[in-house]
């Protein structure tokens, strides 16, 4: 029987701190194997001397984190790698994005995710209908996401349609691919809106070398 891994992971907040919200879904079919792809990734850290890192795309790109004692050097080679791991491996995703100052409050914010997550699910219902089970992956970062996850799958698919599991990044590289994907769709809102910077030219390059070389490549994998 078909078994369909969904893995959700968010960029920015539901408060202030940023302007905008995005929520990633990432579709991996059980039967597609990753065992080959990881190998592969794991070989061109050795090969490069580094070590594994959990991939987190802000601090490896913003020097946070366990990322903030390499030099730029260090984190483009990391960052080049996982790319790599990202675009070969056998996965589909969705990004729902939000400018957060259209909405008057919280509350409504997280009921356009909920809508925009039915209206989704609606529109590939034979695609989610065709896996025997469906597992969701999450750390429950925010409570917006969970509840509108939920809510969304409930009313679209079925009450037990979804089994429900709590993610820690370290233990599903589909983690942090949605945590990547997530990341590249921000980092083209700055590209579109000029809103790039400094640190976006250094990883990136110019927004002509950022979609050619970064966006396009991945959003091959839009579902």
């Amino acid at each position: 029987m078909r078994e369909l891994s969904i893995f959700i992971d968010e960029s920015g907040d539901i408060g202030p701190c940023s302007d905008y919200y995005l929520v990633s879904f990432v579709f991996h079919d059980q039967k597609d194997s990753l065992g080959f792809d990881i190998a592969a990734y794991r070989g061109a850290l050795r090969d490069a001397n580094l070590r594994e890192r959990v991939f987190h795309f802000t601090p490896i790109v913003r020097v946070h984190d366990e990322f903030s004692m390499l030099d730029v050097g260090e984190r483009k080679s990391h960052f080049a790698r996982f790319r790599i791991f990202a675009e070969r491996a056998p996965f589909r995703y969705w990004v729902l994005r939000y400018k957060k100052d259209r909405f008057p409050s919280v509350y409504a914010l997280a009921e356009q995710v909920e809508r925009d997550l039915s209206a989704r699910i609606n529109e590939y219902l034979e695609f989610f209908q065709s896996f025997a089970h469906i597992k969701i992956y999450y750390d429950n970062g925010q409570q917006l996401v969970k509840h509108a996850v939920h809510q969304a799958v409930r009313t679209c698919l079925a009450k037990n349609a979804a089994i429900y599991r709590n993610a820690i990044p370290k233990d599903y590289y589909m983690s942090q691919v949605a945590d990547y994907v997530c990341g590249i769709e921000l980092a083209a809102l700055r590209y579109e809106r000029h809103l790039d910077g400094a640190t976006d030219h250094r990883f990136f390059g110019d927004k002509r070398s950022f979609t050619r070389n970064y966006l396009k490549k991945i959003r091959k994998k839009l579902l």
